[in-house]
């Protein structure tokens, strides 16, 4: 069976949706808060609370892909070097890209050794998401 993480998982809106599907994927979330908010949902919809309170540096496991939405927004406030970091944390854990940001990362993404296979940019009003599918 195939692997999934999304190491920045927020609330588990993703991790909700890949269990309803039977995908076997892991959470990590580095504010406890949230962490119990994600697992709070999981519950919720019936499903075991999975997400984890770690700093995503710290996984030692590897996954066949992973989903990785970049943190933004009012509390979360990212360097480019931490950026960089958590793409190149992917690339040491899983073969597999699925990346989301609210600006292009592509350089990153190839400075990771990660190839683009696809992308789009999608749109909602102002608001713009980045999406690369990457190995």
């Amino acid at each position: 069976t195939k692997k999934l993480i999304d190491p920045c998982c927020g609330v588990g809106t993703v991790i909700i949706e890949a269990l309803s599907m039977g995908i076997d994927i892991t959470g990590y979330e580095i504010n406890r808060s949230v962490t119990n908010n994600a697992n709070v949902n999981l519950e919720y919809y019936g499903y075991n609370k999975i997400v984890v309170n770690d700093d995503m540096h710290n996984i030692k496991d590897n996954f066949d892909s992973a989903i990785l939405d970049i943190p933004y927004g009012l509390f979360s406030h990212i360097t480019k070097e931490e950026q960089l970091g958590l793409i190149k944390k992917i690339r040491q854990i899983s073969k597999r890209l699925i990346m989301v940001s609210f600006e292009d990362l592509e350089g990153m993404i190839l400075e990771s050794n990660f190839k683009i296979s696809d992308r789009c940019i999608l749109s909602k009003g102002s608001f713009q998401r980045y999406i690369y599918i990457c190995n």
